[in-house]
C-alpha cells in the first residue's frame, strides 16, 4: 500500500469516525427521550465508530513511534485489541447473543481503554509535535472523557455526574478531532509533514 492509499483510508475513516460519533450521540439521546428502538440503533451505528478507529491506531503508530517507541508500540496493541473487543461485543449485543447488562462492564472498559489510548497519543503529539497545538488537547479532553465516564459508573451508575460530563465533554471533543485530523489528512498540502 502505498502512502498515497494509506492516508487516504487513514483520513475517511477519522471522518466516519466523527460522523458515526456525532450520530451515536444523537441516538443515544433519541433512546432516552423518544423510544427503546433508538437504542439497537446507537449499538450498531458503535460497532462502525469503534471500527473506524483502528485506521488510526496504524496511523498514531507510525506518527509517534519516532517520539517514543516503545510507549507508541503499547498504546497501538493496547489501543487495538480494546478496539476489537469494545466492536465484537457491540455487535453481540447486536446481534442478542448477549444482553445489555452482560456486555455493559466490558464495553465500558474497554471504552476506557480506549480513552487512554487516546490520552497516550495525544501526550506523545505534544511531546512530538506531531498534530496541531488544538487538535492534540482535543484527543487529550476526548481520552479523559471516556476515562471519566466510565470511572463515574463503575462508582455509582449513571446517575453519577461523572458520566454526565463525560458523555458530554466526549460529544464534543471525539468528533471534533476526528474530523480535523481527517480533514487534514485528506488535504494533499498537510499530507507530506504528517508523514515525513
Amino acid at each position: 500500500m502505498n502512502e498515497t492509499t494509506f492516508t487516504q483510508i487513514v483520513g475517511w475513516s477519522a471522518v466516519l469516525n466523527g460522523v458515526t460519533s456525532i450520530a451515536s450521540t444523537i441516538t443515544l439521546i433519541l433512546m432516552f427521550t423518544v423510544a427503546a428502538f433508538f437504542g439497537p440503533v446507537n449499538d450498531a451505528i458503535s460497532v462502525l465508530w469503534c471500527l473506524t478507529f483502528i485506521p488510526l491506531a496504524f496511523l498514531f503508530y507510525r506518527l509517534h513511534q519516532p517520539v517514543n517507541g516503545p510507549l507508541s508500540l503499547i498504546a497501538a496493541i493496547v489501543g487495538i485489541v480494546a478496539m476489537a473487543v469494545f466492536a465484537v461485543a457491540q455487535m453481540l449485543l447486536v446481534l442478542r447473543v448477549v444482553s445489555f447488562e452482560q456486555s455493559l462492564g466490558l464495553v465500558l472498559s474497554m471504552g476506557a481503554v480506549i480513552g487512554l489510548w487516546a490520552l497516550l497519543n495525544g501526550i506523545l503529539a505534544r511531546s512530538g509535535g506531531t498534530l496541531p497545538g488544538g487538535m492534540v488537547w482535543l484527543l487529550i479532553v476526548f481520552g479523559l472523557s471516556f476515562m471519566i465516564t466510565a470511572v463515574g459508573w463503575y462508582q455509582s451508575g449513571p446517575q453519577n455526574p461523572l458520566v454526565a460530563a463525560g458523555f458530554l465533554i466526549g460529544a464534543i471533543a471525539g468528533p471534533a478531532w476526528a474530523i480535523w485530523l481527517g480533514r487534514m489528512l485528506l488535504t494533499a498540502d498537510f499530507t507530506a509533514p504528517l508523514l515525513r
